[in-house]
């Protein structure tokens, strides 16, 4: 990838852009989403969206400084970061994204992909909740088994 492609991709990154520079990537090399996607994140790796390298779009010397007003928040980047680790480890996620949001004053989208990357990068699964159709399912089984107790 030549320099000027580089700077583009990783200025946009700075912006908190990530779609723009995954589209931007795809166009250029032409190829598919997924492969654009992941030669974005290669570049610019999870940390970068979450604002602890030169991706970000905080100096180094600004992410671990005192407070700095970020979105709606009165934070430090590390206090974000661990408030955000909280609510995923207590299988809140949506809170873990509204976190990220309000401080980093990102998309949904954005703030979505990043979250995904904090719980891969931490090993924090995501708690998966039975469905409706599970409790469907044991309702018809156990109005098939009640009738045939009855009537059977």
């Amino acid at each position: 990838m030549d320099d000027h492609l580089r700077q583009q991709i990783a200025e946009l990154m700075q912006q908190g852009n990530k779609i723009a520079a995954v589209k931007l990537y795809k166009d250029v090399h032409g190829c598919g989403l997924a492969e654009a996607k992941q030669a974005v994140e290669d570049l610019f790796p999870v940390d970068s969206v979450v604002g602890n390298s030169p991706g970000s779009s905080l100096s180094e010397s600004q992410a671990g400084s005192a407070d700095v007003a970020r979105g709606s928040t009165q934070l430090s980047e590390q206090e974000a970061i661990d408030k955000i680790l909280e609510h995923l480890t207590a299988g809140e996620k949506i809170e873990a994204i509204k976190v990220y949001r309000s401080y980093y004053n990102s998309s949904l989208m954005d703030a979505k992909i990043a979250i995904d990357a904090l719980q891969q990068k931490h090993g924090i699964q995501s708690q998966k909740r039975g469905g409706c159709l599970g409790s469907l399912l044991l309702v018809a089984s156990l109005g098939i088994f009640l009738l045939v107790m009855f009537v059977g």
